[in-house]
């Protein structure tokens, strides 16, 4: 009697456990997820309509560079209900810095969800970098700059191919070596110093007059300066055309 109660006990605290057990998927009539959303978009297939996407993008910019898209994250594999798949793509693709692609899932036509890759894209640029710093207003020799490929930083950003765009002007900034240089990097020389004798120079109807003047300021070829008639003694407007001329008038 002893040694059948033990194994009594045992029996009934094992089915006593047998009860606590989940019920299997089988219970409930299998893959619940499977059964309720049959259809999958996979990784693969939202890399491609993101690249996609950012080609569209490159094509509508009229980009022609080398360029390299790197990936930084993917979306996850996606289930979706029973109906017809659909997709829409949209970016704000940026140069040099991270952006997502958004790709928008429908199914039978209304939003389900969506799905978000993000990209590095590298686009590159040949044309002339600092061979070493450029100190403001100092004069830009051959030696001074040199042609290289390089990753750019904006789409917007015009870079300096030609050494024959330099001659003549001046870093309007300090230019740290290796940096690629852009238009806006560039300026005239000063033509005019304050002080400085120029003449005066005034077109009407096809007439030029000409008079002796002043310059007030300092200033580069383009530049509007104030000049002080000899003659008149006024003070007028002018654009600097080169180191002793200034065009009034126009």
């Amino acid at each position: 009697m002893k040694r059948i109660f033990p194994a009594i006990l045992c029996f009934v605290w094992s089915g006593f456990f047998f009860l606590l057990q989940a019920p299997s998927a089988c219970a409930y009539g299998g893959n619940l997820q499977a059964d309720r959303y049959p259809q999958l978009v996979t990784q693969e297939r939202f890399l491609e309509l993101a690249q996609q996407e950012v080609h569209r993008s490159l094509v509508d910019f009229g980009e022609q560079r080398r360029h390299d898209l790197v990936l930084v994250r993917a979306p996850q594999d996606m289930r979706l209900p029973d109906g017809a798949i659909t997709f829409q793509a949209k970016s704000r693709v940026r140069y040099g810095s991270t952006f997502p692609v958004q790709v928008q899932v429908f199914v039978d036509g209304r939003p389900y969800r969506y799905a978000v890759v993000y990209y590095v894209l590298r686009v590159y640029e040949t044309a002339l970098v600092a061979a070493h710093e450029l100190r403001p207003n100092q004069a830009i020799g051959a030696g001074d700059v040199r042609t290289q490929e390089f990753p750019i930083h904006s789409r917007e950003a015009a870079y300096v191919k030609d050494a024959a765009a330099i001659a003549g002007r001046v870093p309007a900034r300090l230019i740290p070596a290796d940096t690629p240089l852009e238009e806006t990097f560039l300026q005239q020389p000063i033509a005019v110093e304050a002080g400085t004798p120029v003449s005066i120079v005034t077109r009407y109807h096809g007439i030029t007059a000409r008079a002796m003047g002043t310059a007030m300021q300092r200033g580069r070829i383009g530049e509007k300066i104030r000049v002080r008639s000899e003659s008149s003694g006024r003070v007028l407007w002018g654009k600097v055309i080169d180191a002793s001329t200034v065009e009034v008038g126009n």
